[in-house]
């Protein structure tokens, strides 16, 4: 959120696609979150993590959808933010088989992608397998960036401005609330009038 000083709130989220969690939090606050971040009030920064990949009766789908997001991010960057969008609006129940990788390819091209041949051909060889089995680790066992936690230990884990979010997940007012606070204690921090230093006699 923007305050009148023209500050940024920096929201980075940790979710996974397969989480109900996360799908309530992005039923309640996409639509906020995406006219903060179009109209520059906000950045937003996803990070897809596999969690829950065994709980999809053994078709992986935690880190299929992941996978699927990273394509999309790497071959059709402006069509990112509509394909995460999709993957929560079409989420599976956990303990389902998820969708298959056929299903995931028709909502790549419902967000539009450009690159759709490669974005397809990225989804079946599940090409940032790796990728995303390195960074769901990585959340797992190292501390958050530019934050104060040790590690990820839920999804939806939501930062603002490396403030944890820990509020209601059906409520966006209580979000558009936090995001508000943490980007103006961030600019109040930011613009702190410093301690005057002496300056040694020469």
């Amino acid at each position: 959120m923007q305050d009148d000083s023209g500050n940024v709130a920096n929201i980075v989220m940790y979710v996974d696609y397969l989480c109900p969690f996360c799908g309530q939090f992005e039923s309640t606050n996409a639509a906020n979150i995406r006219t903060m971040v179009e109209s520059g009030a906000a950045t937003l920064e996803v990070h897809p993590i596999a969690i829950l990949t065994n709980k999809s009766a053994g078709t992986q789908y935690s880190l299929r959808a992941a996978n699927a997001a990273a394509c999309v991010a790497d071959l059709s960057a402006d069509s990112f933010l509509d394909f995460h969008d999709l993957l929560f609006e079409n989420q599976p129940e956990e303990g389902s088989t998820g969708l298959s990788n056929d299903d995931i390819k028709s909502l790549a091209e419902e967000a539009g992608v450009g690159s759709l041949s490669q974005v397809n051909s990225c989804i079946d060889e599940t090409r940032f397998k790796s990728f995303v089995e390195d960074a769901t680790t990585r959340a797992l066992t190292q501390p958050v960036p530019n934050s104060d936690l040790q590690a990820i230990t839920g999804t939806p884990t939501v930062l603002v401005n490396g403030k944890q979010y820990q509020g209601s997940l059906s409520d966006p007012s209580e979000f558009q609330a936090f995001v508000t606070q943490a980007a103006s204690e961030s600019f109040t921090e930011s613009t702190a009038t410093p301690t005057p230093t002496p300056t040694p006699a020469s």
